[in-house]
Formats: structure tokens, C-alpha cells, sequence
């Protein structure tokens, strides 16, 4: 692995590592679009080993998040989360709106490891019903939920409530998207 130009060794742990979400937190559901054709790509798109990746600083914060909802019967669903800088450029290719899709570079989140796509899910892994799917890019995808019907209401609260005590900043345009509060403490990095 490449860190900074220089090789980290595995006995190395750090805040800075970027670790396997399924080893950090077992009970998380994952399901990683983007290393599959069925995203708003239609392409595949390089996701080393196929796993979920964040900085250990950050896993650890998720990991405070899932187990405030276990007790409830909830459970974090996981769509994106640490992502290789070529899966970034290839999304700004297809949707070049910083609304949506950072432009590779500085303002990137998930390149820096920080930042976690989710949604809530019951006990069984079904999802929750919430204002959109993932990856719509409209106004009802917004943060602040407009809608009349209280029961995505009351899962979008949970969900936007225990992600802001466990250390996270929503995105307003997306649900779903969520960033450490650290994160200028991590820079961009890349997997060769």
C-alpha cells in the first residue's frame, strides 16, 4: 500500500491507516455500487479487494454510530466510503456538478478517507424507506427533508442524529453523505 510515499508496514497503526470497515465494525451491511456496472457510471469501477475503506479515526467514529443504533434494531448500510482517485475521476466525467460529485483534488472527502455514504437498515438489512435512493441527484435527495410523509422523516432524523453525536457533518445536497468532523486532519491519498 502507498501512503505519502512511503510504504506503511502492517504493525503500524495509526489514526491515518485506512482500514477494512467489515474487520473495524462486522455488523455493518455493505454494498459498494461503484465496484459494480449497476451505478450512475454503468461501469465498473476499481475498488481494491472489493472493501469498504475509511481511516481508523473515522471507522472508529462509524463504529460509535453502529453501536448507538444496534440497541434500536437498526443497523448502518454502507454504499461508498474510502474511494481510489480513479473511481473519483471517473465520476466527475459523468456528472461534473460539485453539488454531487467533488472534482478531484483537495475538496474530494471520500479520496481523503473521511467520508461514508449510508443509510439505516432494520435488524434483517432491509432498508428503511428514506426521501430518495442513492445517487439521486435532485432536490428531494437534500439534507433538509421537505416532505409530508413522517416516517422518512423520523429515519432521516435518526439516521442525520446519531451520525452528527458520533462525530460526522451532513452534506446538503445528499442524504446520505456524511464527513468527519477531522477531516482536514487527513489528506488525499490513493492505493496502487
Amino acid at each position: 500500500m502507498l501512503f505519502f510515499g512511503r510504504t506503511l508496514l502492517a504493525e503500524e497503526e495509526s489514526p491515518l491507516d485506512l482500514v477494512v470497515l467489515a474487520d473495524i465494525i462486522p455488523t455493518l451491511v455493505i454494498e459498494l455500487p461503484y465496484a459494480t456496472p449497476n451505478n450512475i457510471t454503468g461501469k465498473t469501477l476499481y475498488y481494491p479487494g472489493f472493501k469498504a475503506r475509511l481511516r481508523r479515526g473515522v471507522a472508529l467514529e462509524l463504529k460509535a454510530a453502529q453501536e448507538t443504533l444496534l440497541p434500536m434494531g437498526y443497523r448502518l448500510k454502507v454504499w461508498d466510503a474510502w474511494r481510489p482517485m480513479s473511481a473519483q475521476k471517473a465520476l466527475y466525467a459523468v456528472i461534473s456538478d460539485p453539488r454531487y460529485v467533488a472534482e478531484p483534488g483537495e475538496a474530494a472527502m471520500h479520496n481523503r478517507g473521511v467520508a461514508v455514504d449510508v443509510t439505516l437498515v432494520d435488524a434483517e438489512g432491509r432498508e428503511l424507506t428514506m426521501p430518495t435512493g442513492f445517487d439521486v441527484m435532485t432536490r428531494e435527495a437534500h439534507y433538509h427533508y421537505r416532505g409530508k410523509d413522517p416516517v422518512i422523516a423520523k429515519n432521516l432524523a435518526l439516521l442525520q442524529k446519531v451520525m452528527k453525536e458520533n462525530g460526522f457533518y451532513a452534506c446538503r445536497t445528499e442524504w446520505w453523505h456524511f464527513f468527519s468532523r477531522k477531516w482536514r486532519a487527513y489528506p488525499i491519498m490513493d492505493i496502487e
